[in-house]
């Protein structure tokens, strides 16, 4: 054993480079922390895909540096960053996804799934998928891709005119209708929502709420109109 892992030795005509590794036997490597992961080439994960364009963040001495993928390699992508052109491995590349963000999956078993972003972590990003589930579903961030919003602006974003009811705050267990949905800035999502009962507009967090067609409320219940 070496740092956790079995180390097994052979001979050189027996193997031959890998030009991906599946994205478990990454994460075991890179929490072993094994110093031959520091210097060695590792290949790209199997469901990372990287496009020209996309915007990117990598460090380089522990300081974050953002760019712009200008081209794809085998083992990593040459970045326009502000100090010129840079080639970054891809184990060291993370793309800048931010809550408000519609984006698609663009590899892995839930391909072309489409939503709206509402929460990031340093390697992950939890949407709000078109099918207008409260749950959030949660995905690499090197796995999806920004994707064509106008539809968005056609009405038909997640959870447009969606009835709910609030779980918590001055409106627990009122019924409400959602309105809008936008970015906090503090790395979520508010809704703009109507409480019938109340003739009142208010916003709250996303995460506060929950459809009513996932509850058993008779509160739930109330006429359509709203403004």
């Amino acid at each position: 054993f070496s740092h956790g892992l079995i180390l097994k030795h052979f001979l050189p005509i027996s193997v031959r480079p890998a030009t991906s590794i599946s994205h478990e036997v990454l994460t075991i490597f890179q929490q072993s922390k094994h110093p031959w992961f520091v210097s060695a080439p590792i290949p790209r994960p199997d469901i990372w895909l990287f496009l020209p364009g996309e915007k990117v963040v990598f460090k380089k001495s522990n300081i974050e540096f953002f760019g712009t993928v200008k081209e794809v390699g085998e083992g990593g992508c040459e970045v326009k960053a502000e100090e010129g052109l840079v080639y970054v491995p891809f184990v060291s590349l993370r793309k800048v996804i931010v809550p408000g963000d519609y984006i698609k999956v663009l590899s892995g078993p839930k391909k072309d799934t489409t939503g709206l972003v509402a929460a990031v972590t340093p390697r992950l990003v939890g949407i709000i998928p078109d099918h207008s589930q409260t749950r959030t579903l949660w995905f690499d961030s090197n796995t999806v891709g920004l994707t064509d919003s106008s539809r968005l602006v056609q009405g038909n974003f997640p959870w447009k005119n969606v009835k709910v009811r609030v779980m918590g705050g001055l409106y627990s267990n009122r019924t409400a209708v959602i309105k809008n949905v936008h970015p906090d800035g503090r790395g979520s999502l508010q809704l703009s929502i109507f409480i019938p009962s109340l003739h009142h507009s208010t916003e709250i967090d996303y995460t506060q709420v929950v459809e009513c067609r996932y509850t058993i409320s008779p509160h739930c219940i109330f006429a359509s109109h709203v403004p």
